[in-house]
């Protein structure tokens, strides 16, 4: 008998849990993506952001990972990734490296052209990348 009751009460202990698990699931799943466009975002120069994560990548992250930046540059390439987005780098002092933004949607930059794109740092990978971008006016 008491056994019975033991195993009942797991099962709806395990029931209310899953029941929690799932509505947590679901609130995150279909939780709003950010946008930058109406953000007020950090206005730096593409080599100062670039500089300052070569510098001290552990104060550029406290200064600008996960915050909406406006970066300032000469565009060197212009790309497409593997989910058909277009990506810029702009120029920095490296030859090989510079900063990646992704747009959210094409722009009409091309490369020699200056730019000032508006998006969420995501951190430094070799380049310093930007995600989300909007061409800022």
């Amino acid at each position: 008998m008491m056994k019975k009751k033991y195993i009942s009460t797991i099962l709806i202990l395990a029931a209310v849990l899953f029941t929690v698990g799932m509505v947590y699931a679901y609130m995150i799943w279909n939780k709003p993506q950010r946008d930058v466009k109406e953000e007020t975002a950090i206005a730096v120069h593409a080599q100062a952001l670039f500089d300052a994560y070569t510098n001290n990548e552990t104060q550029a992250n406290a200064n600008y990972l996960d915050k909406a930046v406006a970066v300032t540059g000469e565009v060197t390439q212009v790309q497409t990734n593997q989910q058909q987005q277009q990506v810029l780098t702009l120029k920095t002092s490296d030859p090989m490296f510079g900063v990646q933004c992704t747009m959210k949607e094409p722009s009409s930059a091309t490369v020699g052209s200056t730019v000032t794109v508006k998006g969420i740092c995501t951190g430094f990978l070799m380049d310093v990348v930007v995600i989300d971008c909007y061409m800022d006016k």
